[in-house]
């Protein structure tokens, strides 16, 4: 779960660094074996759609 929060404050930070508008929907690309853990795994890559 850390690395989930981690990664959200992370987009966070960049589209305001950025001055970018982000869609609510958000993707997570799981690129482990691990699904198990309703996604929340180690190795997943967040994705949201870019507005702006």
């Amino acid at each position: 779960m850390q690395e989930l929060k981690k990664g959200l404050a992370t987009i966070r930070k960049y589209t305001k660094e950025n001055n970018l508008k982000i869609g609510n929907d958000l993707w997570q690309f799981n690129i482990g074996l691990n699904i198990e853990k309703l996604g929340l795994i180690k190795n997943g890559i967040l994705a949201y759609k870019i507005l702006k």
